[in-house]
């Protein structure tokens, strides 16, 4: 059996750290609005937190995976044509080989792209997160009906 690197255990034990942290503050809001007898407010931010974060990153790890996949599909070797005046033909000079342009166009790029992807979408739907407030007002939007009393305009203005 093989030893785990001391890196790997201190990776888990920080992931692990901050899951635990997480899950107390967690469980602190949600015994605050218990007390107040608010649950299903505290239930409906939840899922609506949960449901946007699911859905900005499906969504965003779609995207980075197809555009990856395009750029991949078209890495193939650049051919530059080169006239020879002599006899008129047209003459394709093959790219420069590297282990870098090699990688990328292998088949454990793969497994790059789809990281880049699911950590791309990682870092936008946490920041997307935080905006559940914004989205669930533009989706229960309302006309005010009501007019300012010294402008002279509809409070939604």
């Amino acid at each position: 059996m093989q030893k785990t690197s001391s890196t790997t255990k201190l990776v888990i034990f920080l992931v692990v750290l901050g899951l635990i942290s997480y899950l107390a503050s967690l469980y602190v809001d949600w015994l605050w609005f218990k007390s107040v007898n608010f649950q299903s407010v505290f239930s409906t931010i939840l899922l609506n937190k949960i449901g946007l974060y699911v859905f900005v990153f499906l969504a965003t790890a779609l995207l980075f995976a197809f555009n990856l996949r395009l750029t991949r599909s078209h890495m193939g070797p650049v051919k530059e044509p080169v006239y020879d005046d002599e006899e008129g033909r047209v003459i394709y000079l093959d790219d420069e080989k590297t282990p870098w342009k090699d990688f990328l166009r292998g088949k454990s790029s793969r497994w790059l792209y789809l990281g880049i992807s699911l950590f791309a979408a990682y870092l936008v739907s946490s920041v997307a997160v935080d905006n559940w407030i914004v989205v669930q007002q533009y989706i229960n939007r309302v006309p005010f009906g009501t007019t300012d009393p010294i402008f002279s305009k509809d409070l939604g203005f």
